[in-house]
């Protein structure tokens, strides 16, 4: 009887993997997931044609070589035609998904991992439940770890880790265990937490702030933590300088990426950026008034001497109080809205309010499972309720996505006749993917000119159009004098710099965050060719230094000025439309 109720119990963790599968099962994926997904995936393809790999900002090391490692094994297991180069490039949504897939399902076995491990070693199956939903309580985390393959997915693994080594301890402490293991264990997580994303940061203070002030400890936690980062990121030693560089300019720039002025921060952004993220995450919120009434609430107690709960628990507590904060106030740095940089903050918040949950059982002695159970229960409920609206709108969002990325493929199939340029991220199409990838690997750009030689693109800042990032003539793009420019709405300016350099821009299709433009090439009907054509004479000749560089070729050629004038004018229009 003890066995089947033990194994009933392991059944029983099944519940939050199982409502996980069930929520990434019914949310609408997007492939083509340019940023940064792709910049991971053709650097994972980098490491299988034996080069390393280049990006490293974030710095996400370890989800290139996992990339790398799906990508080999999707490769071998799939009907291929071609080398393991050319396969990803001709079939990237293909490895993208697959890719998607085996994060997702390692996210979903360390989920499971960490509450058998909680519940073997706290023997409270209701904690252990507890502790597998904490990373997923807050609907940004949960469809992150369901439809994206990016470090911030990752981060959801290491969390399940954190928190089931921070129990671990936690254990011990309170049976005066020895802790030994878990004083490894801490610092090798947090040189693998850094090595994925830096953001992780504020969990490394948890385990200092129980080290204290003892240098000896602080020392070898240090060295350890720098090593296995180290470990974790030798695929990229030869970007150390460049790595570092970026680090310190996160810390030294006040704005996104490193950027902006030269300052820790910009007080009117930050402060701004604190109450947007504290104003806009109504769960977190809560959460975080609630845990701080608790705190004044239990101090009391204790300072009233009629305290039932362990001190070690209060200051496990009162420390992951504080690790949230400081994870708001780094979050709140360089801040853009995007509300995955919380997704550590949204962990170390359910953590804060679990904490808070065992403390509360421990002062009015909830031993019984049935009232222990109740009160999850009801946290549960509380949790979905107060977060449903987001979980409409991710749900939502991302099926409105999907609906019309699918109607702009469907517009471009039956407008064949055009030469099609890309000309926006988040584009969520296939070249532009494989375009950001590019970017961020460097090593790809010669087989893709083979592959897709018809790939244009349209680079906003310089108004210049590639090939890949081979500038291109205009006119080379154009069919029967038109094309279609793709996918996002042109501002004011972009269109009146067309319409300047001899281009008729007309919307032709449009939703939401897409817009697909017809630019047709009108200078080669002559009224308007002749016009351009005079327009640049005119400037040729109110620039001094280009009219002597053409007068010295008039003289080289001997032919006129105004001849070589008219040529040369000429030869612009013909090139460049401008």
């Amino acid at each position: 009887m003890k066995r089947i109720r033990l194994w009933m119990s392991y059944l029983l963790l099944l519940i939050i993997p199982l409502l996980v599968v069930i929520y990434q099962q019914h949310i609408e994926k997007n492939i083509y997931c340019s940023d940064p997904d792709y910049a991971y995936i053709l650097n994972g393809l980098n490491i299988n044609m034996h080069k390393l790999p280049l990006y490293c900002d974030h710095p996400g090391v370890p989800l290139t070589i996992f990339s790398a490692a799906g990508i080999r094994l999707t490769y071998w297991l799939h009907e291929k035609s071609a080398d393991i180069q050319t396969d990803v490039l001709l079939h990237p949504a293909y490895y993208e998904i697959r890719l998607q897939l085996m994060l997702f399902f390692l996210i979903v076995a360390v989920t499971l991992f960490s509450g058998y491990g909680i519940y073997k070693k706290s023997k409270n199956l209701n904690l252990a439940i507890a502790s597998q939903s904490a990373p997923f309580l807050f609907s940004t985390s949960l469809t992150i770890s369901s439809v994206s393959f990016m470090p911030d997915a990752m981060l959801i693994i290491i969390l399940q880790l954190f928190i089931l080594l921070i129990i671990q301890y936690g254990v011990k402490k309170i049976n005066n265990e020895d802790t030994t293991k878990e004083l490894w264990l801490f610092p090798i997580l947090s040189g693998l937490a850094l090595s994925v994303k830096l953001i992780v940061l504020p969990i490394l203070l948890l385990p200092i702030l129980f080290i204290g002030f003892n240098i000896k400890k602080l020392v070898k936690f240090f060295s350890i933590t720098a090593l296995s980062f180290i470990i974790f990121t030798l695929p990229v030693i030869k970007q150390y300088p460049y790595m570092f560089n970026w680090f310190l300019s996160l810390f030294t720039h006040s704005g996104i990426y490193g950027g902006g002025s030269t300052t820790i921060i910009n007080p009117d952004t930050y402060y701004k950026n604190i109450i947007f993220i504290i104003s806009n995450n109504n769960l977190m919120t809560v959460f975080m008034i609630l845990s701080l009434v608790w705190l004044i609430y239990f101090y009391y107690l204790k300072r009233t001497g009629r305290n039932h709960y362990n001190t070690f628990v209060f200051k496990l507590f009162f420390y992951s109080i504080i690790t949230q904060i400081v994870s708001i106030l780094i979050v709140s740095k360089s801040f853009d809205g995007k509300s995955y940089y919380l997704i550590v903050t949204y962990a170390l918040t359910a953590l804060t309010f679990i904490i808070a949950c065992v403390l509360i059982s421990m002062q009015f002695r909830f031993r019984n499972h049935l009232i222990q159970l109740i009160f999850l229960s009801s946290l549960m409920v509380f949790c979905i309720l107060v977060n449903l609206k987001n979980y409409k709108v991710d749900f939502l969002g991302q099926s409105m996505t999907k609906i019309e990325c699918d109607e702009l493929q469907k517009f471009l199939e039956n407008n064949s006749e055009y030469n099609i340029v890309t000309n926006a991220s988040y584009s969520l199409n296939k070249n532009y993917a494989l375009l950001f990838g590019l970017a961020f690997s460097r090593v790809h750009e010669n087989r893709l000119m083979q592959l897709y030689p018809k790939a244009y693109f349209y680079n906003v800042i310089p108004e210049k159009f590639t090939n890949w990032y081979k500038e291109v003539p205009i006119n080379s793009m154009f069919k029967n004098n038109k094309m279609l420019l793709v996918d996002r709405y042109l501002s004011d300016q972009e269109e009146a710099n067309f319409i300047k350099n001899g281009y008729a821009v007309k919307l032709l299709f449009s939703n939401r965050i897409k817009a697909v433009y017809e630019l047709a090439n009108y200078k080669f009907e002559t009224g308007n060719y002749e016009v351009l054509i005079k327009d640049k004479i005119k400037k040729i000749y109110s620039d001094k230094k280009w009219l002597n560089a053409i007068r010295e070729k008039s003289l080289q050629k001997g032919i006129s000025l105004d001849s070589m004038v008219y040529l040369d004018a000429k030869w612009m229009i013909d090139t460049y439309g401008k």
